[in-house]
């Protein structure tokens, strides 16, 4: 029921600044601080910058230099970009690959796990990963568990 009011209020108060930006009229600072101060005691984990699209000038600000999750909203830019930059057919990958050779089971080197930036890798996945891996053979391992982020950021070895 809270978070019913709680959604209920952000969409009114982001539908309140499209018609305040929209508007040929003059817009209501007090009105909207009162808006957006209701708003933060239902979550205060909230924040705002409006700005005029003309002259670039704030009319509206609360916690403009805090950082924040990313909501919806944003991932939604996120998402589109990476539609259409990537394509609706494109694949994450994650490699797997060995230095060493696996003998009864046991790898006699490293293990490297090479990430491209999988956003559905999360730690659910990376036991199914962990199991794949067992299901093929490999038991124990000798070496070390390598995680190469170089897609990222030169691989650094030290």
């Amino acid at each position: 029921m809270r978070q019913d009011k709680l959604r209920l209020a952000i969409i009114c108060f982001f539908v309140s600044c499209f018609v305040l930006a929209g508007s040929s009229t003059a817009y209501n600072l007090k009105s909207l601080r009162k808006t957006f101060v209701s708003l933060e005691s239902l979550a205060p984990e909230t924040g705002a910058v409006i700005f005029e699209m003309n002259s670039g000038k704030t009319i509206f600000s609360s916690h403009e230099h805090k950082t924040f999750v990313p909501a919806s909203v944003a991932k939604l830019i996120t998402s589109y970009t990476a539609l259409k930059e990537l394509g609706p057919d494109y694949t994450f990958k994650t490699e797997i690959y060995v230095d060493g050779p696996v003998v009864d089971g046991k790898l006699d080197g490293n293990l490297y796990i090479k990430g491209y930036g999988d956003p559905f890798l999360v730690d659910e996945k990376t036991w199914i990963l962990a199991k794949s891996i067992s299901s093929l053979g490999l038991k124990r391992l000798k070496g070390d568990l390598v995680i190469d982020g170089s897609f990222f950021s030169p691989l650094v070895t030290k």
